[in-house]
């Protein structure tokens, strides 16, 4: 079975669809990643669903897979990763600054805290090029989180990781639910950016291996 969607703009939406359940996050609640080198530039915004389906892109020519899964690491917390894989260089400029952002947020079935934020570049051979410490200072609302990183309008960078053939970025987010509350789900060296031009290009959905 595929399932054909599209990359929009910030803040599209797309219709959902019904996945596995998860501990703290909306099965097929939409979120969104953006990419950019800054130096290297080629923007590229995905709008996705978190739910049990791969999603791939193309990115000026590079073949991108986005991924997502959650792990319940208690009753009360849960382990949120974010997989983006290229078939090339991410940001292939000499001294290149990569430009992120989780923009459309996600959309959590109870308030949550963000008590961690880590994030790891490998290149192709599985090595770790960079692996942050804990970021959780860059969300501008982390209490309750908000879903985004760092903000619904913002981006931030981290420098020195061009022509490091960047294939594969992490994202893990570790968060703890707040007692006795419920939100209401709705659709979706450090710098921060302001976002400017986005990228649109075809997506295709997969089933993951093994399901």
């Amino acid at each position: 079975m595929k399932k054909y969607l599209a990359w929009f703009p910030l803040f599209a939406a797309v219709l959902g669809f019904a996945g596995p359940a998860s501990a703290a996050v909306v099965t097929g609640s939409t979120y969104s990643v953006y990419i950019e080198g800054l130096t290297s530039g080629q923007p590229f915004l995905a709008v996705t669903q978190f739910d049990d389906l791969a999603a791939s892109g193309d990115r000026f020519g590079q073949t991108i897979t986005l991924s997502e899964s959650e792990t319940a690491l208690s009753a009360t917390s849960s382990r949120i990763s974010v997989n983006l894989a290229s078939d090339s260089d991410l940001f292939p400029a000499v001294d290149d600054v990569a430009i992120l952002a989780i923009n459309d947020g996600f959309d959590f079935v109870a308030d949550v805290i963000l008590d961690e934020v880590r994030i790891t570049f490998r290149n192709a051979a599985g090595g770790v090029v960079y692996a942050s410490d804990n970021l959780v200072g860059l969300a501008t609302q982390n209490s309750p989180w908000d879903g985004t990183l760092p903000s619904p309008d913002r981006a931030f960078g981290i420098d020195e990781i061009g022509a490091m053939n960047v294939v594969n970025i992490s994202f893990d987010f570790i968060v703890s639910t707040i007692p006795g509350e419920v939100a209401v789900p709705e659709p979706g060296s450090l710098m921060l950016f302001s976002l400017g031009l986005l990228a649109f290009a075809g997506l295709c959905r997969q089933r993951r291996t093994g399901h």
